[in-house]
């Protein structure tokens, strides 16, 4: 079995790093066309903003945050992966890597737990009050 060259191990690692890097350049490009909503009123032509409106922004500001925690979760569980294949048996090295992904997973669970807190309050909110963000009519 052939041994790889550093110079050819750096080749193939730069031209995926490259690859990886326009996959999340394109992502960071999508994030201002997805933040554009958040505010859904008094803009030229839009109606004068009122409570609801500034629960649906809350809401619309969850859900970007939520959003932006899940990509920097995949690309720190990514990294933590890539370092746990190139620790080569690296006792230390193997551990730093389990810890990440580790915490990774905790801050994901975290954070779906306060979007799940967060989501309801805003549910019983507008569905009490009649405020209809969800579409719901208060009684």
């Amino acid at each position: 079995m052939d041994k790889y060259t550093a110079s050819h191990i750096l080749m193939v690692y730069t031209r995926d790093m490259v690859r990886y890097g326009l996959i999340v350049a394109s992502y960071f490009f999508a994030l201002p066309a997805y933040a554009a909503g958040l505010v859904p009123c008094g803009g030229n032509g839009e109606h004068e903003c009122r409570l609801n409106d500034l629960i649906g922004m809350a809401n619309g500001i969850v859900a970007y945050l939520l959003y932006i925690g899940v990509f920097i979760g995949v690309v720190m569980i990514s990294y933590a992966g890539f370092t746990l294949v190139i620790s080569q048996g690296n006792e230390n090295a193997m551990e730093k890597a389990k810890s990440r992904v580790w915490n990774v997973v905790i801050g994901f669970v975290i954070i779906l737990l306060a979007y799940l807190i967060i989501d309801t309050i805003l549910y019983v909110l507008t569905s009490r009050g009649g405020l209809g963000v969800w579409g719901i009519k208060g009684q």
